[in-house]
């Protein structure tokens, strides 16, 4: 009798036994899935932001400038939002703010093919994370490089290619100096862009007969330079540069 009465309690703790450990794993796998989302979730404010890899600059290399933009003279900025994982890359790319032109299209594609960051950290953990990037399409002209800052200090200032020879080589002596026997140095001022080419030269200190003149047509003509550097891009740098003049066997 004993051992029926046993048997009938064990039959009846058993399944309340197992609606416990039922219940007791359902939680624990809406807790696990809970995390897995929160961990998935992106975030826009973390402890360290993503870094883009190269900077913005290697992204605006890799720009096309659609050629429907370009017929229509189309100019703006388009702001491309998206999310970072945690290994670094870009998915989910929007944009947010478009010009039209095929340029939200070559922004979405720049992106998407090229931006790749060092990963958000929020808490010391890896984290997905939302953000947003600009990406601007302006057409060349001529007064782009007028309207940048040019330096007069810079790390590496530019370097003439060829030397002063290369000057001396290509001067031609007015004829109004060798008449007059004028001789001396004429200092010109110029700025080389960042290209390397010589703009907007003009003389700081002349000796006339034709000599200012000159001075200007050969380094305008045939001085080429290494770009100036600084903080490890190449700018507009203003220089000066003395061209002598000098008659007898040693003139030029």
């Amino acid at each position: 009798m004993e051992l029926r009465k046993s048997l009938s309690t064990s039959t009846k703790k058993a399944p309340s036994l197992f609606a416990l450990v039922t219940v007791v794993t359902a939680i624990f796998l809406l807790i696990m899935f809970w995390n897995n989302q929160q961990e998935s979730e992106p975030l826009e404010i973390v402890d360290q932001m993503p870094t883009l890899i190269g900077g913005i600059n290697a992204l605006a290399s890799e720009v096309k400038y659609p050629e429907i933009a370009r017929k229509d003279q189309i100019e703006g900025r388009v702001i491309v939002q998206f999310t970072v994982d945690k290994n670094g890359y870009v998915r989910d790319p929007v944009v947010v703010l478009g010009i039209g032109g095929g340029c939200d299209e070559e922004a979405i594609r720049v992106i998407t093919e090229h931006a790749t960051f060092k990963p958000g950290v929020h808490q010391g953990r890896v984290v997905p994370v939302k953000m947003a990037i600009p990406l601007t399409f302006k057409l060349p002209s001529q007064g782009d490089d007028l309207a940048e800052e040019v330096l007069k200090f810079v790390d590496q200032m530019p370097e003439l290619i060829g030397g002063i020879s290369t000057l001396a080589s290509n001067m031609k002596y007015p004829e109004i100096a060798r008449k007059d026997q004028i001789e001396g140095r004429v200092i010109v001022r110029f700025i080389v862009d960042k290209e390397g080419n010589v703009r907007d030269a003009s003389i700081t200190k002349g000796i006339g007969g034709g000599c200012d003149e000159e001075a200007i047509r050969v380094i305008t003509e045939h001085a080429t330079f290494k770009p100036g550097i600084h903080q490890g891009e190449a700018v507009p740098v203003e220089m000066q540069m003395p061209v002598v003049f000098k008659l007898g066997p040693d003139s030029v």
